[in-house]
């Protein structure tokens, strides 16, 4: 059975500053892949993650010197993830289903990570050894001593994580349902069984909007601070322009970052609780084709077509 456990990793700021490079070369590789697959396509080529792999290694150490400084894996991985991307666009067309492009990864709106190899990692009790970087302590051991499969490192807010992916033995202990089937009706505020069981959803978010707001005006004020120190004041970044951080500014960054990870743990902790919970008294979950998404999708509309509302329905979106 295919399993992940992810643990939290205690690094060093050296190894810190390591997984941040490694986060941006994952990066780079993928958006570089990206752009040239839209250009081969567009020339009418028929372009593939293997050629393109190939075109990119021909190349990298000669035009970016700097990709010498972290380990081959973290620029070799996004072509096979670019692959299957674009495999699963076109499967989603055939099937009718709704289908995205891959889209490219825009600094500060994607999850930072970077995977390891199987081969290049040794998962031990307290640590676990990567290239380049050496032993990293782990706050918690390893749940399987299974076949290794590879493992992802992964940043969310302040806090570095490894996911680390298993095939193993698992013993699956079937206890007798409650019910045969369950119906669920899923809502923005709450979630209702067909027994009657209701999961009141929490709102993390609204209950610190207050503090995430202040803490935004604070790195806005910052930031708004340096403009003015290197005569941008009042005026737009220009792209590739790199301002610069002080430490106060590095820590309210932090601050906000650990607000909105604090609303992350929240809403995860909910849903794990809610679904163990539903599974374990019955042997199947009938759940609607409801897209929550869509009804909490932004609604500000076009610059020709704006939505009716908007600030009433941010106010209910903001709940979740």
């Amino acid at each position: 059975m295919l399993t992940a456990h992810k643990i939290e990793l205690a690094p060093t700021a050296d190894q810190v500053n390591y997984f941040r490079r490694t986060c941006k070369t994952d990066r780079f590789t993928w958006n570089w892949a990206l752009a040239e697959w839209n250009r081969q396509f567009d020339a009418g080529l028929k372009p593939s993650a293997l050629k393109l792999k190939k075109q990119f290694n021909a190349v990298k150490y000669a035009e970016y010197p700097w990709l010498k400084e972290v380990h081959r894996d973290s620029h070799a991985d996004a072509f096979s993830r670019l692959s299957n991307a674009w495999t699963k666009l076109f499967n989603d067309i055939k099937k009718g289903k709704e289908a995205h492009s891959p889209m490219f990864k825009r600094k500060g709106r994607y999850v930072d990570s970077f995977y390891v190899a199987n081969d290049k990692l040794t998962l031990n009790e307290r640590d676990v050894k990567l290239p380049l970087v050496g032993k990293v302590k782990l706050k918690e051991s390893p749940r399987f001593v299974d076949k290794l499969l590879g493992a992802t490192v992964i940043r969310e807010g302040t806090r570095w994580f490894l996911s680390v992916q298993f095939d193993a033995l698992l013993s699956v202990l079937k206890s007798k349902a409650e019910q045969e089937v369950i119906g669920v009706d899923l809502n923005v505020a709450e979630i209702v069984c067909s027994d009657g069981t209701r999961y009141k959803t929490p709102r993390p978010l609204k209950a610190m909007t207050r503090r995430i707001n202040i803490r935004h005006r604070r790195v806005a004020h910052k930031v708004e601070a340096v403009k003015t120190a290197v005569g941008l004041g009042g005026k737009a970044i220009p792209k590739g322009t790199r301002l610069p951080q002080s430490n106060n500014h590095r820590k309210a960054s932090q601050m906000l970052s650990r607000a909105h990870y604090h609303v992350g743990c929240i809403r995860r902790d909910f849903l794990h609780k809610t679904t163990t919970d539903i599974t374990r008294k019955t042997q199947a979950a009938v759940v609607e084709n409801l897209s929550v998404e869509g009804m909490t999708v932004s609604a500000h509309g076009t610059a020709k077509k704006p939505g009716k509302r908007v600030k009433q329905k941010a106010g209910w979106h903001r709940i979740l």
